[in-house]
């Protein structure tokens, strides 16, 4: 039984009806406001998630960059050691601190 049938029925008063339309008026803001407060905390989550994500993103780029940086001077000087001096490949690799793994394959580079 809803409210109207209520007070035809003369169960409720007057007062009694109003506030339960008060009531009634009141929790439908209520939940008009809970669901703006929901898509704002989502909101504000996505947002958070994706500034995360961009930072994470950038210290992974910056540590990349920095040995991919390392990897090529590394693979520099080992090309000037070969081309510019004659030491074997055991004494390039302890200058270059690199194995000698390493300065065998910049040598085999050169070379094709």
């Amino acid at each position: 039984m809803n409210s109207h049938e209520l007070l035809n029925k003369s169960v409720l008063s007057d007062d009694d009806f109003k506030y339960i339309e008060n009531y009634e008026k009141f929790y439908q803001q209520f939940l008009r406001h809970e669901a703006s407060i929901r898509r704002e905390a989502l909101a504000e989550g996505i947002q958070q998630g994706i500034a995360l994500g961009e930072e994470k993103g950038i210290e992974k780029g910056i540590a990349l960059g920095e040995e991919k940086g390392i990897e090529k001077a590394k693979t520099d000087m080992v090309k000037s050691l070969l081309q510019g001096t004659n030491f074997d490949i055991s004494y390039i690799a302890k200058l270059a601190n690199v194995a000698e793994s390493f300065v065998e394959k910049v040598k085999q580079d050169l070379e094709n």
